[in-house]
C-alpha cells in the first residue's frame, strides 16, 4: 500500500478509526533528517519478505500533519500496528529488536498489545508496576510551565536539542536563532510529557516547537520564520537580557550624582569612543563597571 492510498483511505469519511483495508499494516512514521528510519525500513522489508500478509507503509510525518496529529506522533520514528483496520499498538523510537517482534506478532495475530492505539514501552513491564499517575501528575503545573518559560528571555520548547534536533520543525527555528546570533534557552519536550501537553493548554497552542519571549509565546514555527524573513525576530530576540537588580541601581547612583552638575549623560562600552562638546558628558566605560554589563 502507498502512502498516498493510506492517506486518502484515513482522510476518506467515517474512518477515524481505520487506518486502511489491508488485512495486517504496519505503518512507519519518518523523517528525512532522521538516520535510524532508513535502517528501521530493512527491518521491516526482512519481516514483510517472509510475511505476505503484511503490509508496510511509509508516511513522512511532516508532511502528514493532520495525520501524525490524530495519532500524536510526536517523535520519528513511531510505528503503527494495524489490524482489520484497526489501530492495535503504537511503538515509539528506534528500538530495532522491539520493532522485529511486534511485527512477528501482528503476522502471528498477536499485535493487540496496545490499547487504542496508544503507545506501550519499549521493554517489558516489570514484575511490580508502580501506580498510574494521578490526573494533577500527569500535566505538568501551571507554576512550572511559568518557571520554565521564564528560564531565560528567549525559551525554545522543542523536539530533541539546538544540536540534536528531532523535528525539522524545530530544526528550521533553531537555525534562525542562531543566524540572529540570539541567546537563547531550550527544552526538550520529548523528554517530559507532562511539560509536553501541560504547554498545550497553558499556551493553547497545540503544536510545537514553541518559542517564548520575556515568559510569553511568541509563536511556532510559521511565525519565527515569518518573522525572521520580514526582519522582526532580531527584533524580539536579540533584546538586552533582564536588568540585575545591582545594574539598575548603579546606574541610578550615576545619574542621580550627575545630574546635578549638567544635562548631559553618556554611557559607552567603547572606551575611545569620544563625541562632539555638549554642555557635559559624563562617560562611564561599561566593560570595566560589572553592575552595568546588560544595563546599558
Amino acid at each position: 500500500m502507498s502512502a498516498e492510498c493510506f492517506l486518502a483511505a484515513f482522510e476518506s469519511e467515517g474512518s477515524s478509526e481505520s487506518i486502511g483495508s489491508a488485512l495486517q499494516v504496519v505503518v512507519h512514521f519518518w523523517a528525512p533528517w532522521c538516520e535510524p528510519c532508513a535502517f528501521l525500513d530493512t527491518v521491516l522489508e526482512t519481516v514483510a519478505s517472509d510475511a505476505p500478509s503484511l503490509t508496510i507503509v511509509r508516511v513522512e510525518a511532516e508532511e502528514a500533519p493532520e495525520v501524525s496529529a490524530k495519532h500524536e506522533i510526536v517523535m520519528v520514528p513511531t510505528f503503527l500496528f494495524v489490524e482489520d483496520g484497526k489501530v492495535v499498538d503504537k511503538l515509539e523510537g528506534a528500538v530495532t529488536a522491539e520493532l522485529s517482534s511486534r511485527a512477528m506478532k501482528l503476522v502471528a495475530g498477536k499485535g493487540s498489545s496496545g490499547v487504542n492505539g496508544q503507545a506501550t514501552p519499549a521493554a517489558p513491564a516489570p514484575a511490580r508496576q508502580a501506580p498510574a499517575p494521578s490526573t494533577s501528575s500527569a500535566r505538568a503545573s501551571d507554576a512550572r510551565l511559568k518557571e520554565l518559560t521564564n528560564q531565560r528571555h528567549v525559551m525554545l520548547f522543542m523536539k530533541g536539542t539546538p544540536d540534536a534536533p528531532r523535528c525539522g520543525f524545530s530544526s528550521k527555528v533553531v537555525s534562525a536563532l542562531r543566524g540572529l546570533g540570539a541567546d537563547f534557552g531550550s527544552f526538550d519536550i520529548l523528554s517530559d510529557p507532562g511539560v509536553r501537553q501541560g504547554l498545550k493548554e497553558y499556551s493553547q497552542w497545540p503544536t510545537f516547537p514553541q518559542l517564548y519571549v520575556g515568559g510569553e509565546l511568541l509563536g511556532g514555527c510559521d511565525i519565527v520564520l515569518e518573522m525572521a524573513a520580514e526582519g522582526e525576530l532580531a527584533q524580539e530576540v536579540c533584546m538586552p537580557q533582564t536588568v540585575s537588580r545591582a545594574g539598575l541601581r548603579r546606574l541610578k547612583a550615576l545619574l542621580d550624582e550627575e545630574t546635578q552638575q549638567g544635562p548631559a549623560h553618556l554611557f559607552v562600552t567603547d572606551p575611545a569612543a569620544t563625541v562632539a562638546e555638549p554642555d557635559r558628558v559624563v562617560v562611564v566605560n561599561v566593560s570595566e563597571d560589572q553592575d552595568l554589563k546588560g544595563v546599558v
